[in-house]
C-alpha cells in the first residue's frame, strides 16, 4: 500500500483497526493440531488414539480452511488413511518464529 507521506500514520492507525482478530479454535482442534505437530506426519486414526477420543471430520475440516496442516501423502496401509502435517503457518498463528520453540513432549 501506497500513501502520501502526509496521509501515513492515518493509513497505518486504519490498517490496525482492520486485523482479522486472532483464530479461535475449538479444543478438539487444537489437540489434533498439537499432536501433528509432535507426531507428524499423522492419520486421524491415530489422533483419535492420541486423543481417547473420536475426531470428527469437521475439525479437520477447520485444519484444513485455516491452512494450519496440509497433506502429506497417503500412509501404506489397508484403506490408504490420508496423513496430515502442520503447515508454516501453524506456529505463526501462535505467535513463533517456528516448530522448535514449542516445548518438548
Amino acid at each position: 500500500m501506497f500513501t502520501k507521506p502526509e496521509h501515513h500514520e492515518a493509513a497505518r492507525a486504519r490498517k490496525k483497526t482492520m486485523m482479522k482478530p486472532r483464530l479461535r479454535l475449538a479444543l478438539a482442534t487444537l489437540e489434533g493440531l498439537v499432536i501433528d505437530k509432535f507426531r507428524q506426519p499423522v492419520t486421524g486414526l491415530e489422533i483419535q488414539s492420541v486423543r481417547g477420543q473420536a475426531c470428527n471430520s469437521r475439525v479437520t475440516h477447520t485444519r484444513l480452511r485455516y491452512k494450519l496442516i496440509t497433506s502429506a501423502g497417503h500412509r501404506k496401509i489397508t484403506g490408504c488413511p490420508m496423513r496430515d502435517k502442520t503447515t508454516d503457518r501453524f506456529p505463526i498463528h501462535y505467535g513463533l518464529n517456528d516448530l522448535s520453540q514449542l516445548p518438548t513432549l
